[in-house]
């Protein structure tokens, strides 16, 4: 009975510092994302995403009203905001990086962000992802008549 006692006590131990380490690990997490400006990215991915689905349905969708178009767009980018927004992706995002990364290691990255590279690295990175996804748009519009043909062949196969 000493030996079950003592095994329940020490469970009981080994289960609390686990809770505790596991909440610490999500509260340097949710540090973490905070400091990262997650929120802010979010909410620019999706003003790039709208204008880049924009342009490639008006280059891929030729044919249809550009009213139509634009309620569409509407609908879509307000569908996407919804489903997507912060309130029910930031417990997602945290446990992300909170199974991704130590405590210690989150730690060390907040503590960068802290730091003035870190600040300027977070100021710039909007302008850096939004040129990152012209890039890729640019390859998209380029390739946009090969899809075409694809599809267009696929569809008479």
């Amino acid at each position: 009975m000493k030996k079950v006692m003592m095994m329940v006590a020490v469970l009981g131990l080994a289960f609390g510092a686990y809770a505790q380490e596991d909440a610490e690990r999500r509260a340097a997490a949710e540090e973490l994302v905070t400091v990262m400006r997650l929120k802010e990215t979010q909410d620019q991915a999706f003003d790039l995403m709208a204008t880049q689905m924009a342009t490639q349905f008006k280059s891929s969708l030729p044919m249809v009203d550009a009213g139509k178009m634009s309620k569409m767009m509407e609908k879509v980018m307000g569908l996407l905001k919804e489903e997507m927004s912060w309130e029910k992706m930031k417990g997602e995002y945290i446990g992300l990086y909170a199974k991704t990364f130590t405590t210690d290691e989150m730690k060390g990255v907040i503590a960068f962000y802290k730091t003035p590279a870190g600040k300027a690295f977070l100021d710039k990175q909007p302008e850096l992802m939004k040129q990152s996804m012209e890039i890729g748009q640019k390859a998209v519009l380029k390739i946009t008549p090969k899809i075409q043909t694809l599809l267009m062949q696929m569809m008479t196969e």
